[in-house]
């Protein structure tokens, strides 16, 4: 049980750093192409991504 625990907070420790992957094959686009698409940084590294809703609103997940 304990080891199942220690699994569990690993995994999400590593999730929330970032430091896995989540999209898998995907690629860079310039900015022109989905220009609806939002970048939140943090510290000078991407933290979430979003979309553009209004000219007052982004959403993010």
């Amino acid at each position: 049980m304990l080891f199942k625990v220690s699994l569990l907070f690993a995994t999400a420790t590593l999730l929330s750093a970032g430091r896995v992957p989540r999209i898998i094959g995907g690629q860079d686009t310039p900015i022109e192409e989905d220009p609806w698409q939002v970048s939140l940084v943090v510290g000078g590294d991407h933290a979430c991504g979003g979309s553009i809703y209004s000219k007052d609103f982004v959403i993010t997940a």
